[in-house]
């Protein structure tokens, strides 16, 4: 039976992301892909609540929808800060989501009128990128006037980062080669690496990925290091795994063990459904409540969240305990799509979950000792030992 649930993979592109409205892309990272040329994102609506600088888009996904005819062409955008502590400070204030529509009789991809990927009508006076982060690109580099920016942040990056201080103006053809091709690697490094997003439906509950399991200490730092490393066998760390762990992280790793690498889950896949719940990662620190579109008032939905999986490709130091992280994150869009007049991009809501460190600490306590027992790490007094302390925990349970 089909759960209504899309899942979203990596795969590492084979060709460039364009605007094709045939093929819209649907990604990981790298510059955003507007879907509407004359009016690309200000800089100035995704800056960190905390630290002020520019966040960088960490995916984008094109979800058309039926209703109302204005969402016919739809992309979401997820950015992001990329420093981690100040999604510690405040989750709200990292993240920003944004949806993008169309109808589908627009001036930028007229059906009359079929243009290669990239090409507008002659009516259409595309807008200027940010060189750097792919945003409006208001400013100018002020001495080739060549490279436009969408902010001071942007172009002191390119200047001092990227090599734009070589570059400029620069008469030697050979010099000006090779530091083009050191502008653009660093250039990438200011971004989150760029993938494509392919999905496919979620496996229902029978189908189990045998030959994979589902380890989450590869793909969060909550987890406490000390649970990673030896330790001496106690009563605590033979409680029962069940019992003790948060039961939203245990629904969560049975769920996921269907796809272990899955980085998505998008659950709105018909307009009017029952409404979806996120996969939450632990039971406590859920939203109490999902604030309505500021646009036209009506309820904002569960549209996606995105998994820990994601981590391991955005080329994060996980050694660093300040290095971004997160349980899922979950988005919420307006359920009526609306189309406020004079308004290309409609903010969503962004709601950020850690793992709960006391049911993962446990949950990893139980984990280590099975694999203790199972290598042979352990003497034949430690294991019976084990053994009977949980038969006394056992045996209390069912007194009780």
């Amino acid at each position: 039976m089909a759960t209504g649930i899309q899942l979203g993979f990596v795969s590492k592109p084979d060709r460039p992301f364009l605007p094709d409205i045939n093929d819209f892309p649907s990604k990981i990272g790298g510059k955003p892909v507007w879907l509407n040329p004359e009016y690309p994102l200000d800089v100035e609506e995704v800056r960190c609540g905390i630290c002020n600088k520019p966040m960088v888009l960490l995916l984008q996904i094109y979800a058309p929808e039926d209703v109302p005819a204005e969402a016919y062409h739809r992309c979401v955008y997820l950015f992001c800060c990329k420093d981690g502590k100040c999604h510690k400070q405040s989750q709200e204030k990292s993240f920003k989501v944004y949806r993008s529509q169309l109808p589908k009789i627009n001036k930028y991809y007229p059906e009359s009128q079929k243009l290669p990927a990239g090409q507008y009508p002659k009516d259409v006076k595309v807008a200027p990128l940010c060189k750097v982060s792919g945003f409006l690109g208001s400013k100018q580099c002020s001495k080739c006037k060549s490279e436009n920016y969408s902010c001071r942040d942007c172009q002191i990056f390119h200047w001092n980062n990227a090599y734009h201080k070589r570059i400029c103006c620069n008469t030697n053809e050979k010099e000006s080669l090779i530091l083009m091709q050191l502008e653009t690697k660093a250039l990438e490094s200011y971004l989150f690496p760029e993938y494509e997003l392919v999905s496919e439906e979620e496996p229902p509950s029978d189908i189990l990925k045998e030959n994979e399991k589902y380890d989450i200490s590869k793909f969060s730092n909550a987890i406490d290091p000390k649970i990673l490393k030896d330790f001496n066998v106690n009563e605590e760390d033979c409680e029962d795994t069940e019992v003790d762990v948060d039961k939203a992280f245990l629904k969560f790793e049975k769920r996921i063990a269907r796809e272990p690498s899955q980085i998505l889950r998008y659950a709105r896949l018909h307009y009017n459904q029952e409404d979806a719940e996120p996969l939450w990662v632990c039971q406590d620190n859920k939203p109490t409540e999902i604030k309505n579109c500021p646009y036209c008032g009506e309820k904002c939905t569960f549209e996606f969240q995105i998994m820990p999986q994601l981590l391991n490709y955005l080329n994060l130091d996980n050694k660093n305990p300040d290095s971004l992280d997160w349980g899922t994150v979950a988005v919420y869009t307006c359920n009526a799509n609306c189309q406020p007049k004079d308004k290309h991009y409609m903010e969503g809501y962004v709601y950020h979950q850690y793992f709960s460190n006391d049911g993962l600490n446990k949950r990893f306590k139980a984990i280590d000792i099975k694999q203790k027992i199972e290598s042979g790490a352990l003497t034949k007094e430690e294991i019976e030992r084990i053994m009977k302390i949980k038969k006394e925990k056992d045996a209390a349970k069912t007194n009780n």
